[in-house]
């Protein structure tokens, strides 16, 4: 999955949140509308039956569209987290085969001279540190897949490919 590909997410999750704000504004409206035209006809002494049901009605639709929006917003975010783990694998894939692997295979010696020992060991620890930051993000990145699945937005599947 590209950057292009996180970028309409981006944009897609921007607009289901506009979308549900002019939701919240339009249903608002109806309701206040809905029960000034109740209050009213309780003025008159009328008891409309048909006002309250109806304004009912709305309540129940507005939470049923809640309740979907809800499950798009997180399946939305899953796949830009989804997204984002994919590409943060690669990363660190990438790095221990372009750097990790090559790096041992390659600094099997002590050094013949202290200056060498010493620039060795310098380089090495560089290293260490470099890999171990790269073991604590595989270790996040385990925990992200975890998170992923048990999400139920994706499959075993998907995130071993």
């Amino acid at each position: 999955m590209s950057g292009k590909t996180a970028e309409v997410l981006e944009e897609a999750i921007q607009q289901h949140e506009k979308f549900w704000t002019h939701v919240e504004e339009t249903y608002a409206e109806a309701f206040a509308q809905g029960s000034q035209l109740a209050q009213l006809l309780k003025s008159v002494d009328v008891d409309d039956l048909f006002s309250k049901e109806q304004l009912g009605k709305l309540t129940r639709a507005h939470k049923h569209l809640l309740c979907l929006w809800k499950e798009r917003r997180v399946r939305l975010h899953s796949m830009l987290a989804l997204i984002a783990f994919r590409t943060d694998t690669q990363l660190v894939v990438e790095w221990l085969e372009q750097h990790g692997d090559p790096y041992l295979m390659k600094n099997t010696s002590i050094g013949e001279t202290v200056e060498q020992a010493r620039t060795l060991q310098r380089n090495h620890s560089h290293f260490r540190q470099i890999a171990k930051n790269t073991y604590s993000n595989a270790n996040k990145l385990f925990e992200a897949s975890k998170a992923i699945l048990e999400s139920g937005n994706s499959d075993l599947s998907t995130l071993r490919s």
